[in-house]
């Protein structure tokens, strides 16, 4: 979580942000709409039809947000959901489960407020499976099965709580 990297065009747009016309402008919430983020994270993408995330794992998943374990952070312009993601948080451990976007850098954006945040919070561990070229970016990287268990115990016996705080960005 020390290791958190921006890329250079998100860096500019974040910067830029202030100054954006009130349209084009992003405001980033917590918790929401969990609802529709995660069904905006189920809609097919590109030539796909279909989705991993079925009707029993979005039901599950909001059961799980209502006892206060799953989260979203969410991108918005002129107040319509534009992006966002869904994780679950035990603790000191973050999963990230699926991420969506109808906008152009609205999933990175949300990303990036969730990375501040759980550093900021305390996390410790932020799990988003493999660690693409797309996570990497961020400065996330594949750690060896017995360090990820080793992390994990220690993430999710730590007390940390996952808060709804927007962190604010400083540049």
């Amino acid at each position: 979580m020390q290791d958190l990297k921006i890329q250079k065009n998100l860096l500019r747009r974040l910067k830029k942000e202030k100054f954006q016309e009130p349209e084009k402008k992003f405001e980033v919430r917590i918790n929401t709409n969990f609802e529709q983020t995660i069904l905006g994270c189920a809609q097919p993408r590109g030539q796909k039809t279909k989705t991993w995330l079925t009707p029993e794992y979005i039901k599950t998943v909001m059961e799980l947000h209502k006892m206060g374990f799953t989260h979203s952070i969410e991108t918005y312009q002129n107040n319509v959901l534009v992006g966002g993601l869904i994780g679950i948080a035990i603790n000191g451990y973050f999963g990230g489960m699926s991420l969506f976007h109808k906008v152009d850098n609205a999933s990175k954006i949300a990303l990036y407020y969730l990375l501040v945040k759980l550093r900021d919070d305390g996390f410790t561990l932020h799990d988003v499976g493999p660690a693409t070229e797309w996570f990497r970016q961020y400065g996330l990287i594949t750690i060896p099965r017995d360090d990820f268990r080793q992390q994990l115990l220690t993430a999710i016996t730590s007390p940390v709580q996952f808060t709804n705080h927007v962190p604010v960005l400083e540049f």
